[in-house]
């Protein structure tokens, strides 16, 4: 007898695999979910990522925190940085 499995993805708090990482800006645009992490807004900026922290807490950049993990609005990025390279 066989017994058929499944791969396990493991999801982020806003439901999508966490292997698909927004890297570029052309990634951010095409990208079907709401929010980017702290993690892949440094990248698309080319900054640390505690340079992004910092300008959550000053409140330059609006996110929510869900226990260790910050969500920020991908349309809010898009409008405030223009969306291009």
């Amino acid at each position: 007898m066989t017994i058929a499995t499944t791969p396990s993805t493991s999801l982020s708090l806003d439901g999508t695999p966490k292997d698909e990482t927004i890297t570029t800006w052309s990634g951010l645009l095409a990208a079907d979910r709401p929010t980017v992490t702290r993690t892949e807004l440094a990248k698309l900026l080319r900054i640390d990522t505690r340079t992004v922290s910092r300008a959550i807490e000053d409140g330059d950049i609006s996110a929510v925190r869900f226990g260790r993990q910050w969500f920020i609005s991908r349309q809010a990025i898009i409008a405030m940085f223009g969306g291009g390279e």
